[in-house]
């Protein structure tokens, strides 16, 4: 019992960490503080001995490595950058595939490369909504009860801050107008 409140509990603190990254204003820090979170899940998912969750968080950990540095380095915006990542997910994937709830992983992890190549913000936070409805299904059925719980509050708040955005927003041109 200690155990599995233990392992949900990094989950909670992935999610802790993530949530934040939805507040910052700059695309780089939104990927660098996701980088972060995904240390917990890696852990998390090996844990649980959900080994395909643990691969796809290596390989978005990764991904959002790469991706932070993605204005600064001309290489790294190249589509085939993009679609190195894609297959990548899909064969750790294969490599770890146990049953069939690991598609759910997979789908939710390539909305989250689609997300994570954006270049605006909002457009990050948008593609990364189903990414946690993916993981949700695929989280309850490898027993990681935290992590669906976590990416629910990882959509809600992405969510959220898209209203708040769009609120400041019509605030300010309310008040120029």
């Amino acid at each position: 019992m200690i155990y599995q409140i233990f392992v949900q509990s990094l989950a909670i603190i992935a999610l802790l960490i993530w949530v934040s990254s939805y507040h910052f204003k700059e695309r780089k820090s939104i990927l660098l503080v996701q980088l972060a979170s995904f240390l917990f899940w890696i852990t998390h998912f090996l844990l649980l001995e959900a080994y395909t969750g643990a691969a796809l968080a290596v390989v978005a950990a990764l991904r959002l490595a790469v991706f932070s540095f993605k204005k600064k380095n001309n290489w790294i915006n190249k589509p085939i950058i993009f679609w190195a990542f894609i297959c990548i997910l899909v064969i750790a994937t294969i490599l770890t595939f146990s049953n069939y709830w690991v598609i759910f992983a997979l789908i939710g992890g390539i909305f989250a490369i689609i997300a994570s190549w954006q270049d605006k913000q909002n457009k990050i936070r948008k593609l990364f909504i189903p990414s946690h409805i993916f993981w949700i299904i695929y989280d309850v059925f490898a027993g990681s009860y935290g992590g669906a719980i976590s990416e629910a509050v990882l959509g809600l708040s992405a969510i959220f801050s898209l209203f708040r955005k769009e609120l400041k927003s019509k605030t300010r041109c309310a008040t120029s107008a």
